[in-house]
């Protein structure tokens, strides 16, 4: 799935993934994301889908304690992972129980932000989806990515199978109408001028818009930034 960013691909495998286990009392996923700050931002929506069919996500990352980890397996049939507790956890205690029944009943693997997997960590993670396919049985596998260039090629050196890619062309969602605002600053404090700029388009009747920063710091300074001009005063309309 290589559609643009709010297209919908997380609705395709999490609505996949519901029909498999309404169909079989078998089957298990594995959804692997690349952070685990990225497991927490979709458990949700993993919720929200499963809940009306009685099933309830778990999730293993670095923060889940070792001996909480197969109970996780052996209640869940539905569980989020980041491919380094996968590969440092899973693939070492294979003879443990949760993990062999939970890996032989494996019938769909997905790989969410799949483009994150480049250079040396795609290279490791090629080396790992391989030896996890020697373990498991004949599971689907679905990826999620974003826009990227030759996209059948880059999963089929990053998988080992040649994917049906799904891409903008396939896109039906809904996209809205963009405005793109060039913005000029006039001599003096450009930081401070961009945090009136924001405030004044967040006040503007305009709609949602995105703010990128070029590091998380920056991201920081803005947001407490703006916090504090919130709170002082309200902005004017105009």
């Amino acid at each position: 799935l290589t559609t643009p960013t709010a297209s919908g691909k997380s609705l395709v495998f999490l609505s996949i993934s519901a029909d498999i286990l309404r169909r079989s009392p078998e089957p298990c996923v594995l959804a692997l994301y690349p952070a685990k700050a990225l497991i927490q931002d979709q458990l949700n929506k993993w919720r929200e889908m499963l809940r009306p069919l009685g099933h309830n996500p778990g999730y293993i990352d670095g923060a889940v304690a070792t001996s909480e980890r197969p109970g996780i397996l052996g209640r869940h049939r539905v569980v989020l992972m980041t491919p380094d507790v996968t590969h440092a956890w899973l693939m070492s205690n294979l003879q443990m129980p949760e993990v062999h029944r939970f890996l032989s009943r494996l019938g769909l693997l997905i790989l969410d932000e799949a483009h994150v997997y480049d250079g040396v960590f795609g290279t490791n993670m090629a080396y790992f989806l391989r030896r996890l396919q020697a373990v498991t049985g004949n599971f689907r596998l679905i990826s999620s990515t974003a826009t990227i260039g030759e996209p059948a090629d880059f999963i089929d050196d990053l998988t080992g199978r040649r994917p049906r890619v799904f891409s903008a062309e396939d896109d039906g969602s809904f996209i809205p109408e963009k405005t793109i605002l060039l913005a000029r600053y006039s001599p003096g404090n450009s930081f401070e001028q961009l945090i009136d700029f924001l405030v004044r388009v967040a006040h503007g009747n305009m709609g949602c818009f995105l703010a990128f920063a070029d590091s998380r710091k920056m991201v920081e300074q803005i947001v407490s930034s703006i916090a504090r001009r919130e709170h002082r005063s309200p902005v004017s309309d105009e």
